[in-house]
């Protein structure tokens, strides 16, 4: 889109456009998608192997005490939610839940 320069009733004296190269974003953009696949690829193998052996995963951020529970460290922990915000106490003790 362009920009005419002109002084008040003037004839137009130059045209300013302005382009926006996009494709540094697109490529960013596509490299973040196949990023999420491969995460999500990931994710499926780590929940396949817990299940088949019978083991689970379990996470705690110790600056924010957030924790979460693998489905299958969940099915083994007989805690009632797979994601706790704040219980650090009870992490400490051993159990998870």
């Amino acid at each position: 889109m362009g920009i005419p320069l002109a002084a008040n009733d003037a004839p137009i004296e130059r045209w300013y456009v302005v382009l926006i190269d996009i494709d540094d974003r697109k490529r960013a953009e596509e490299h973040l998608r196949e990023s999420e696949r491969e995460l999500h690829r990931i994710r499926a193998f780590i929940s396949e192997a817990e299940r088949l052996s019978h083991t689970g995963t379990f996470y705690w951020n110790t600056h924010s005490d957030e924790r979460w529970y693998s489905d299958e460290q969940h099915a083994h922990s007989g805690n009632g939610a797979r994601h706790h915000p704040n219980r650090g106490a009870r992490v400490g003790a051993g159990s998870p839940g």
